[in-house]
């Protein structure tokens, strides 16, 4: 399957304007993609820690050059989602009542809402609970920030798969112990889950069997997890570009070297790396803010 073609990535595009920043299809534990981590996503799509900077020891162990205090904060958010949809997703009632179960409730009289969409794929998003919000503070955000400028060139040395994907450094998770993703590919598909009359002005999802099935085909991927399921991150991304070039005979081979351009607001890193005597790397990596978080 093409890149552009995998589910992550078209989902992750139907969610691409959310202000909660980068959105997860592959279902990735909150104890390993969380606040504070460096990290990225690998050719498969699936996340990879290189180093967690809230733990110091493990930042000197590592080798790393050291980032400061990074601190999480004590006291995390937390509300009700319920549905999400991306902007070509269309809300449509079901007028068939139907009886739901909330735990440690009784049983109340319910309805159903479904969605079908306009465009050529579409993505859903639905919470069940509450979800969390954690987050580093402000002045670990910038911290971060700079450790990784600080630490760039060899990270991308050890970890050869970041030339080409990328690196992250985690800011802010949203996570919750149960969701449901759908990313809906054709116009006729259509999907519908149940929800409680009474909390339905709230957008909590009633845990009914059948919310997680298609009217026409499966198409929900349901996710658990005690720890949390994270359903969103802000943060840091570096966006590479790699040029590879032959050194010509007559041409010196080139020193490693670093440049703090001015690219874009935040400012590009630029490296060079010669792999062997007739062979040029050129690394570009270029920042982008996902999502809304407080730096200092």
């Amino acid at each position: 399957m093409a890149y552009n073609e995998r589910y992550d990535v078209l989902y992750l595009e139907r969610f691409i304007a959310a202000p909660e920043g980068f959105a997860l299809y592959k279902p990735v534990s909150a104890k390993k993609l969380k606040p504070g981590v460096c990290g990225y996503f690998d050719h498969n799509g699936d996340w990879q820690i290189i180093v967690d900077l809230e733990n110091p020891d493990e930042v000197v162990r590592d080798g790393w050059k050291p980032a400061g205090t990074v601190k999480v904060s004590p006291d995390p958010g937390k509300d009700i989602w319920g549905a999400m949809v991306s902007e070509c997703i269309v809300k449509f009632p079901i007028k068939v009542d139907v009886q739901v179960n909330v735990p440690n409730t009784p049983a109340r009289v319910g309805f159903k809402v479904g969605y079908d969409h306009k465009e050529d794929t579409g993505g859903i998003l639905v919470t069940k609970g509450e979800v969390m919000h954690h987050q580093i503070d402000p002045l670990s955000s910038t911290k971060a920030k700079n450790w990784f400028i600080t630490n760039a060139e060899m990270i991308l040395q050890r970890y050869e798969t970041t030339k080409k994907k990328g690196i992250f450094v985690v800011t802010k998770t949203y996570t919750a112990k149960e969701r449901a993703v759908a990313l809906l590919m054709s116009k006729e598909i259509s999907v519908s889950f149940g929800v409680d009359v009474d909390l339905a002005s709230i957008g909590k999802i009633a845990p009914e069997v059948g919310w997680w099935r298609s009217q026409k085909e499966e198409v929900w991927k349901l996710h658990q997890n005690d720890d949390g399921v994270v359903v969103f991150m802000s943060g840091w991304y570096w966006r590479p570009k790699l040029l590879r070039k032959k050194i010509k005979p007559t041409e010196e081979k080139p020193k490693q070297k670093k440049f703090l351009g001015e690219g874009n607001k935040y400012g590009t890193l630029e490296y060079q790396f010669s792999p062997d005597d007739e062979n040029l790397e050129i690394v570009t990596l270029i920042p982008e803010k996902l999502g809304e978080f407080d730096e200092e």
